[in-house]
């Protein structure tokens, strides 16, 4: 697995937050393959060059819309089959139920490109499901400005956060050498979905 770009960083914990679990191997190199070559025929990518100052790449959204200060990415319409069958795939893999309300993004970073310090936006509920494509990265968590601990995160694999590795920690993808896509699974909490049909 390739080095993080930063040669400067402090020395990591060798331990994950509580919360946070990872699924080697998920996929075969089969199933990434189609799922790689399912991203590449998105007919409608949002492009965030210019727009954030955290991401560089591009952004593709299903179900619930994505929405940041400043810009909001619309849904590209219902789930495809193909990203209904990783869905499903997901919940069995994962055992978190998956329901109607479920958002989907996918997210293609390019090389060079990496996604700063952040917590996912409280109108999602607990667990977040990640499914990772192409090159290898590091996640870095980070919590109060003092706590800093890397975890690779290789391809083919999938990772979940829940309790306090979702919400006392920050979490970053360091930059990449190669292109890496993931496709994040959400579910929205009801009273967002409330809000959102008012």
């Amino acid at each position: 697995m390739q080095a993080p770009y930063a040669t400067n960083e402090p020395e990591c914990v060798p331990s994950v937050p509580d919360g946070f679990r990872y699924i080697p191997n998920a996929l075969t190199s089969e199933e990434e393959s189609k799922l790689r070559t399912d991203c590449a025929a998105i007919p409608d990518w949002f492009d965030t060059a210019g727009r954030s100052a955290s991401f560089s790449g591009r952004l593709a959204c299903y179900g619930f819309p994505f929405a940041k200060p400043g810009w909001r990415v619309k849904p590209s319409g219902p789930f495809p089959p193909w990203l209904l069958d990783c869905r499903l795939a997901c919940g069995r893999l994962t055992g978190i139920p998956i329901r109607q309300t479920e958002q989907a993004l996918v997210t293609d970073y390019t090389p060079g490109a990496c996604l700063s310090a952040h917590f996912d936006a409280r109108v999602f509920e607990e667990h977040v499901i990640a499914v990772s494509l192409g090159a290898d990265s590091v996640v870095e968590f980070t919590r109060n400005g003092m706590d800093r601990i890397h975890v690779p995160i290789a391809a083919r694999s999938i990772y979940i956060l829940a309790g306090s590795a979702r919400f006392d920690w920050k979490h970053a993808i360091l930059p990449l050498r190669q292109q890496r896509i993931s496709i994040t699974f959400r579910s929205i909490h009801p009273l967002a979905l409330a809000l959102e049909d008012r």
